[in-house]
């Protein structure tokens, strides 16, 4: 549900948006983690959301995570697949449907490196989601559960993955066996991967457009002046030295902010009164307070709000005592 379904004041709107905009940041962050772990183990690729092929010809799909274990003798080599979910309903069947999905992936893929190609038997899918999704759902899932869950939970510098299905069902590939051996693993968030904030799956736009506005003050030399001008290059280069891409598959680099997103950006912050465009040239105004945050998220609320319908106030109609000397002229007059 989106956050002005939810709420109609300043406060509570902004409140809403941060919480999104930190769901967001944490996906990404599990995600990459999770990849740069599994990647320790000896010849263990993983990628974050490639296109993959099936063997059989019948499509094609795109996992959060794909991992692969390079160790194998044989032409076949093991893998695994991994989504992450945001479910909100409580509703049992909504929540089988969502889970169920990721059993698509129990297939066998071609993976193309370089000149060659893998044949790859994806034996494992497992679904990924916030400790607080888990809580929500661990009481409503199926009995007969045939799809592994895998919670985190970011703490300070670190991210704490629990095997939450552990007791009902065993990882099949040894990547996972190794990673879950104790069913919890706590792993450090490093540097590099604090570089990554997007990935293909839609941010947030406020998340969006104020990692976009917060780039753009950074190239502001002249302090004093109430307004930076850069041109769109410029801020293209800084943008891509902030959040570099990745790998998507072997040879596919992803550009975290294409330029399709940082014009989307763009145009709501002027949207917002805070950019203005002509050409190829940015005008960005510094905020009015010290947090330029704060200042980001009150003029988006408001806007916001200004876009929402306002609601029809309900007609209150009173509960008059048994009075004889109360007229129907009187009640309508007081209804009206």
């Amino acid at each position: 549900m989106k956050c002005e379904e939810k709420y109609d004041n300043e406060e509570d709107l902004i409140r809403c948006y941060v919480a999104e905009a930190d769901r967001y940041i944490h996906l990404v962050l599990s995600l990459f983690t999770l990849k740069s772990e599994l990647r320790k183990q000896e010849n263990v690729k993983a990628f974050i959301e490639p296109e993959v092929r099936r063997l059989d010809g019948k499509g094609v799909f795109s996992p959060d995570l794909l991992v692969i274990d390079y160790s194998s003798h044989s032409d076949l080599l093991e893998g695994a697949a991994i989504d992450h979910k945001k479910i909100e309903s409580k509703n049992p069947s909504y929540i089988k449907n969502e889970i169920s999905k990721v059993r698509k992936y129990l297939t066998q893929i071609i993976w193309p490196e370089g000149s060659k190609s893998f044949k790859v038997n994806i034996k494992d899918v497992a679904v990924l989601c916030s400790y607080d999704i888990w809580l929500n759902i661990k009481d409503l899932l199926p009995k007969n559960l045939d799809v592994h869950i895998i919670s985190y939970k970011v703490i300070e510098n670190a991210i704490e993955y629990t095997h939450e299905t552990h007791r009902v069902l065993s990882f099949k590939t040894m990547i996972l066996r190794r990673f879950f051996k104790k069913h919890t693993r706590k792993v450090r968030i490093s540097p590099e991967t604090r570089s990554y904030c997007f990935i293909r799956q839609k941010p947030p736009e406020h998340f969006l457009a104020l990692r976009v506005y917060e780039i753009a003050l950074s190239l502001g030399t002249e302090v004093l002046k109430e307004e930076i001008s850069l041109d769109y290059e410029t801020l293209r280069v800084q943008i891509n030295k902030f959040y570099p891409y990745y790998m998507s598959t072997a040879g596919q680099k992803v550009q975290q902010l294409q330029d399709s997103r940082l014009w989307q950006a763009l145009r709501l912050l002027e949207e917002l009164e805070i950019a203005e465009i002509k050409g190829r040239t940015i005008k960005i105004k510094r905020p009015k307070m010290k947090r330029h945050d704060v200042y980001f998220y009150r003029k988006y609320a408001k806007y916001k709000l200004s876009k929402m319908k306002p609601k029809k106030p309900k007609k209150q109609i009173k509960k008059l005592k048994h009075d004889k000397t109360i007229t129907l002229n009187h009640f309508f007059k007081t209804n009206k």
